[in-house]
């Protein structure tokens, strides 16, 4: 775990050092820049998955939750960022998943996985999730639900990562979007879109939309939720 949060500092630093501006940049090199920023993104996503889980919410159902080991079986190559996003939940929302895991079997599993984590690493199961372990290991069919498809409400990392494109992109000088009197295909969500047209190309991004139409109507809605 110390190693994945020192790779997480390790790719924010790398972001960080891209973000100067520079007046005399042109636009192919705010595009390239746009390219690199949605890449070290694209790594820390798993800080949006946060918002996904929210465990604060007394209206939660089952679907709004995920499930780590169906996330596991969905995304093979997300582990790293799956035992990232088990820990803090269990670490923050311990006592509400406990309370859910009887009627949640996408609760009773982030604590089965967070009892796996500690086993795997020699370490010692905190109390409070030890009478779940004992309780899983006595009557193991106790929150033997079958447990549906991984989630990863991609619509709505994808709203967080295409806006905060667009706002580095903006950073650089150039408008939001196109004004309506210019030939000229300059803006922020013009860049975003070329940069993200470039990594689907290159099959080194998950994003789903690159053209101009789609990246202006996510920068609106991102606006609205900011």
């Amino acid at each position: 775990m110390n190693a994945l949060i020192d790779r997480m500092r390790q790719q924010q630093n790398e972001m960080l050092v891209i973000t100067g501006i520079n007046d005399d940049l042109t636009y192919a090199e705010i595009v390239n820049r746009v390219k690199i920023y949605i890449e070290n993104l694209e790594r820390l996503k798993s800080a949006y998955a946060y918002g996904d889980t929210d465990f604060d919410d007394p209206n939660l159902q089952k679907e709004n939750v995920y499930d780590p080991i169906a996330f596991l079986e969905a995304e093979p190559d997300e582990f790293e960022a799956l035992m990232h996003m088990v820990a803090h939940d269990v670490e923050h929302y311990l006592s509400i998943i406990i309370a859910r895991k009887d009627d949640c079997s996408h609760s009773y599993n982030i604590l089965l996985f967070a009892c796996a984590m500690h086993v795997a690493n020699s370490k010692t199961i905190p109390e409070d999730l030890q009478p779940f372990l004992v309780d899983h290991l006595l009557n193991p069919t106790v929150g033997q639900k079958k447990h549906g498809r991984g989630r990863r409400k991609r619509p709505e990392i994808e709203t967080n990562l295409i806006g905060k494109a667009v706002s580095f992109a903006k950073s650089h000088g150039l408008t939001a979007t196109r004004n309506d009197a210019s030939v000229e295909k300059m803006s922020a969500c013009d860049a975003v879109g070329e940069a993200v047209s470039e990594l689907m190309r290159e099959k080194r991004t998950k994003l789903s939309c690159s053209n101009y139409d789609a990246i202006q109507k996510i920068w609106q809605k991102y606006r609205k939720l900011a």
